[in-house]
């Protein structure tokens, strides 16, 4: 009914908002430390790429903004901690990556904006399996955290808002979305692999404090 249109519309704002701030912690934690230890590049590179998409995808049928606005949120601020991956790097091969991937990046979206109207059929086809690509992105980083038994820079924050905001998205597909079974499907696996990162971070947190955080010392 109505009511719960609206609702499910006031939730979509709510994430959205939300989504402005979720990673600035993460960011602020990187910038006092000067630091990008025990972060994977490959995090924030496949994650703005699918948001993006998203958001494309999203722009591209009309959809209202507030059910893809923290795709718009997460892309910033992940370009941005591209941007600090690319200053505090200690491996000249990974500054040189995140410099790459920023000038494609910036050059790829612009021509895609300018032709949005003719790259939508691509873009839907496209959107139909970055969902699954998105999450698959943040198997290295689960991997790699499992191997050093350490997190190094990375904060709690983000992932826990991503597993609250996968939780109320859940309830916006099935309100404004029909009940879509391909984002059922995706939110239901970022809850799988958000609430494994910030398990993570927590158990191993202890640990790199317990050792001083010596127990990696590289950013690769």
């Amino acid at each position: 009914g109505g009511g719960g249109g609206g609702a499910s519309s006031a939730v979509g704002w709510l994430i959205s908002g939300v989504a402005v701030v979720t990673r600035t912690p993460q960011l602020f934690k990187i910038i006092r430390a000067e630091s990008v230890r025990g972060i994977e590049p490959s995090l924030y590179e496949f994650d703005t790429v699918c948001n993006t998409i998203s958001g494309l995808y999203h722009r591209g049928h009309s959809f209202p903004l507030n059910t893809y606005g923290e795709t718009i949120a997460f892309s910033i601020q992940n370009l941005v901690a591209t941007y600090l991956i690319s200053i505090f790097s200690i491996d000249s091969a990974t500054r040189m990556r995140a410099r790459g991937f920023l000038l494609v990046y910036a050059l790829g979206f612009a021509a895609v904006l300018r032709r949005l109207t003719e790259c939508k059929p691509h873009i839907d086809r496209i959107q139909q399996v970055t969902g699954m690509a998105l999450q698959i992105s943040r198997l290295p980083q689960l991997i790699a955290n499992y191997r050093r038994k350490s997190t190094g820079q990375l904060s709690v924050v983000p992932w826990v808002f991503n597993l609250l905001g996968s939780l109320l998205r859940l309830y916006t597909t099935e309100k404004q979305l029909g009940g879509d079974k391909v984002m059922r499907f995706y939110f239901l696996a970022s809850i799988a692999i958000n609430g494994s990162m910030a398990a993570q971070i927590l158990h191993y947190g202890d640990c790199d404090r317990d050792n001083g955080g010596e127990s990696s010392n590289r950013s690769h």
